[in-house]
């Protein structure tokens, strides 16, 4: 019979393909060549990966190459291409050092790659206690252990926990937090809680034994990210990159923020952009850059969004709140320059765009919101601003929030921006606009800003009956709307059954 189009299961235990671990082996090539340029030729020997599973099913394992390649792996693939084993390459064939990888995955991930996971686990326990030189993962298991040991742990326990290398959430738990306390930025001045919600959520070890382990009154994690030089994610798709969702900041950039909360400095970040044939690395800085310019300040995209009302001011909220998630992790990710520009777009509307028009009509708030967290990074030290520009921005958000009704923020936060405009005789009217809305009227609530169709009930004309014979021609339609049903089901039945028994008589036929 046919079957139109046949589904099929992604098969996670042929991560990663021959093809993929070639790939993988390329892309970890230029990232250690990227990082001796930036480190007067010196190699990394610790690097961290952030493993995603919708990465994971389009790059079919690229970024899994580069953690293998790192330690000095390779898969044993059956005749289906589904691996079965991880062996350890001899030094003598590696011809270089091993790097020691501290792998962060997903939920998502560690609930789909389960099997990818636990040869992984088994592999790094076995090289942990590889006796060669050139191994910093073993040098580094070691040292673990014995700081464990110090303070009390049972050696054999010490031992195997130095060894673990997989960190995410405790089973059955998501997220980490980070994107909401770091959007929250009133409820913190110092970055560290960042750092500290980031540990705290994936601080739970996978091993080939132990499947989401922590330390009581200590954090492994932690632990093992001390000394990490470089941090990794992978882009695999032209349509997300690293400004269009909170992720990228969440993971990327809380491996950022965590290793500086332990060692005093920001690794280097970033990205296996694998979205064309052959693997490219770049810095997350230079990544983020190109996909600003290109895509958020591009005057056709601009377009797009206001075409969607509503839903679009949202989109260019997002991308500010994703530029503020990244300057939050790691100060070298976002440059004066980006803020600036974002305020000449969105605020002056440089490009003649019309965007006030568009935000005043669809919905101011966003706009102020965009002000708040530009003026968030004014406040809390991340960008200096021109005089000229800090009076714009609070020219702009008295004016949504006295004259269109848009919501003030936080209250450290709008007492920031009024006093930004009292600095220049401005009036702080924030206050005004929240006790009295613009746009309420006395004895009646504040209106909602709504564009688009509205329903509204529509009452009979006065006098006039509900129709009896409509009610019976309704139900005579649905009667032979269900007749009409039945009867084509009994026909396609029929049609099923003798297409069958004539299949049968095929098939038995020599």
């Amino acid at each position: 019979m046919p079957s139109g189009r046949n589904l099929y299961a992604f098969e996670a235990d042929k991560l990663p393909t021959r093809a993929a671990f070639e790939a993988g082996g390329k892309a970890l090539g230029q990232l250690v060549a990227r990082y001796r340029t930036e480190h007067d030729g010196q190699a990394p020997e610790k690097l961290a990966f952030s493993l995603w599973s919708s990465e994971a099913m389009r790059h079919l394992g690229i970024l899994e190459s580069e953690v293998l390649h790192a330690l000095g792996l390779r898969p044993v693939w059956d005749q289906g291409g589904r691996v079965t084993a991880l062996e350890i390459v001899p030094a003598a064939e590696l011809g270089r050092p091993r790097i020691d990888a501290v792998v962060q995955v997903t939920s998502v991930y560690r609930d789909q790659f389960d099997g990818f996971m636990r040869l992984l686990a088994d592999a790094v326990e076995r090289l942990a206690q590889l006796d060669e030189p050139d191994n910093p993962l073993a040098r580094n298991s070691r040292a673990l252990a014995g700081r464990l040991r110090q303070q009390g742990m049972e050696p054999v326990r010490a031992e195997r926990l130095s060894r673990l290398r997989l960190f995410g959430n405790e089973p059955g738990d998501y997220g980490t937090g980070v994107s909401a306390l770091t959007l929250d930025s009133t409820r913190w001045e110092d970055d560290s809680a960042l750092a500290e919600q980031f540990l705290s959520r994936l601080q739970y070890g996978y091993g080939s034994d132990s499947w989401g382990e922590k330390i009581d009154g200590q954090n492994l994690f932690a632990e093992q990210l001390r000394g990490v030089q470089a941090a990794v994610m992978a882009r695999s798709s032209e349509l997300n990159g690293v400004l269009s969702t909170d992720h990228p900041f969440e993971f990327l950039g809380g491996l950022s923020l965590a290793v500086r909360h332990l060692d005093g400095a920001s690794p280097s970040l970033y990205i296996a952009d694998l979205r064309q044939a052959e693997p490219r690395t770049t810095g997350a800085a230079q990544f983020l850059a190109s996909e600003l310019r290109s895509r958020y300040l591009n005057p056709q995209w601009i377009q797009a969004m206001q075409e969607e009302g509503y839903a679009g001011t949202l989109e260019v909220l997002n991308v500010a709140n994703n530029l503020w998630g990244w300057q939050a992790a790691d100060r070298r990710m976002v440059r004066a320059d980006q803020w600036q520009a974002l305020h000449d777009t969105f605020v002056n509307d440089r490009r003649q765009l019309g965007v006030n028009q568009w935000f005043e009509q669809h919905n101011p708030t966003a706009q102020a919101q965009l002000i708040e967290r530009m003026a968030e990074a004014i406040r809390k030290g991340y960008w200096d601003a021109s005089p000229q520009t800090r009076r714009e921005l609070a020219e702009r958000w008295q004016a949504l929030t006295s004259e269109h009704g848009a919501d003030a923020g936080e209250a450290p936060t709008r007492d920031f921006i009024e006093q930004m405009g009292t600095g220049f005789g401005l009036e702080a009217t924030a206050s005004a606009a929240e006790s009295t809305p613009a746009n309420a009227s006395d004895g009646a609530a504040p209106s909602e800003t709504v564009s688009g169709q509205v329903m509204r009930e529509v009452p009979n004309e006065a006098g006039e009956a509900p129709s009896p014979w409509r009610l019976w021609f309704g139900i005579a339609a649905l009667l032979a709307s269900i007749l009409a049903g039945a009867a084509w089901q009994v026909r396609a039945n029929h049609r099923t059954t003798t297409l069958l028994t004539h299949s049968d008589e095929t098939f038995a036929s020599p």
